[in-house]
């Protein structure tokens, strides 16, 4: 099976560097431009999952041109609870210098990080790796996945074991499910 996974495009929040979790803010004119731009980068597959927050919806299909495409909560942004909101400048005035470390740490001792009121990485790692059984469960030869920023960089962790500086709007990343459980190394699709 070929996986391509996708990050949604661009939305104000954004573009405005405001951290948006849960919170469902939709791509903007840049988003739907980005999607467009990148679509010709993925083939016609079997299966479209994406997010149900909005953003994850519309690019999922600008890029695919198709109706039938199905949400998956696993795919759901990391709930950042009283981070959502904030500007990214904000954060270490608001919870502490410590935190953008402990938040760009995937070490085994940063996982129970999260943001008051918010999951942690760990939680978000196991919907993660809850997705990808799902996926084993298909009888498709191709999908294409459409989800968010962090859910990305916890995705290149958990197959990759390494993460980019940044995982830009509209970022392709392919894999191959290679066996049961295992998983061939994520690309950058350009």
């Amino acid at each position: 099976m070929e996986i391509y996974f996708v990050r949604h495009g661009q939305t104000d929040w954004n573009q405005a560097r405001k951290w948006q979790g849960w919170i469902d803010i939709p791509i903007n004119a840049e988003g739907r431009l980005q999607a467009e731009g990148r679509r010709h980068l993925l083939p016609k597959v079997d299966e479209v999952f994406y997010s149900p927050l909005s953003r994850a919806h519309e690019t999922a299909r600008i890029l695919t041109g198709r109706e039938d495409i199905l949400f998956h909560d696993d795919l759901r942004e990391l709930n950042l609870g009283d981070a959502e909101g904030v500007h990214m400048d904000e954060i270490p005035l608001r919870f502490g210098a410590e935190c953008l470390n402990m938040w760009t740490d995937y070490s085994e001792a940063a996982m129970s990080f999260g943001f008051p009121k918010g999951e942690s990485k760990a939680q978000l790692m196991r919907r993660v790796e809850s997705f990808l059984e799902h996926l084993q469960t298909r009888s498709v030869k191709s999908v294409i996945v459409v989800t968010h920023g962090i859910w990305m960089r916890s995705l290149l962790w958990k197959i990759n074991q390494e993460i980019p500086e940044k995982v830009i709007n509209v970022a392709i990343y392919k894999t191959q499910l290679l066996e049961p459980g295992k998983w061939a190394r994520l690309e950058e699709v350009n």
